[in-house]
């Protein structure tokens, strides 16, 4: 008879910490690719390859528009992409490593910012087949390489002064 109450306890037992872990982790994960993410990456390879088209007629077509804005406190930054026209290559270049770190970063299934703080990145990215736009707080930034990544490549193109564009090798 305590044999008996010894496995039923030790059983019940069991089934409740196996019960309880299982509720934790459903409660704690989020989905792994959320529907936003899923379309942004069946979109991706449709736009990296008008952007890496040879033939520049192709990618001036495009109405592909990226815009990434930083709200921080006092101070805020916009960057949109294409600068000018896709049909520089200067301007394809820079959208499509632009367009590849978002892709990298997975920016479209990290979950949206819920209410207004004072440090938040907004990221919009549209053309004719799809548009995709997120929210997310600075501190989810902190935890994501690819985005500080993106961040510090968008400074340096800020920083970095257009170069004149000689008619002569036009």
């Amino acid at each position: 008879m305590k044999f008996a109450r010894v496995i039923l306890s030790k059983s019940t037992l069991v089934a409740i910490v196996a019960s309880a872990a299982l509720i934790a982790f459903n409660t704690l994960s989020y989905n792994l690719e959320s529907e936003q993410l899923a379309s942004f990456n069946e979109w991706y390879p449709r736009a990296a390859s008008t952007l890496e088209s040879d033939n520049p007629e192709d990618a001036s077509r495009s109405k592909l528009q990226v815009t990434v804005r930083i709200n921080g406190g006092l101070s805020s930054s916009t960057w949109s992409f294409p600068s000018r026209t896709l049909a520089d290559t200067n301007d394809r270049e820079q959208t499509s490593r632009v367009l590849q770190l978002l892709k990298e970063s997975k920016v479209f299934g990290i979950p949206q910012s819920s209410a207004k703080s004072d440090s938040q990145v907004t990221i919009t990215v549209s053309d004719e087949s799809g548009s995709f736009s997120t929210t997310i707080d600075s501190d989810a930034v902190q935890d994501n390489i690819q985005l500080q990544n993106l961040l510090k490549l968008l400074e340096v193109y800020a920083a970095t002064p257009q170069q004149p564009v000689n008619p002569a090798q036009l």
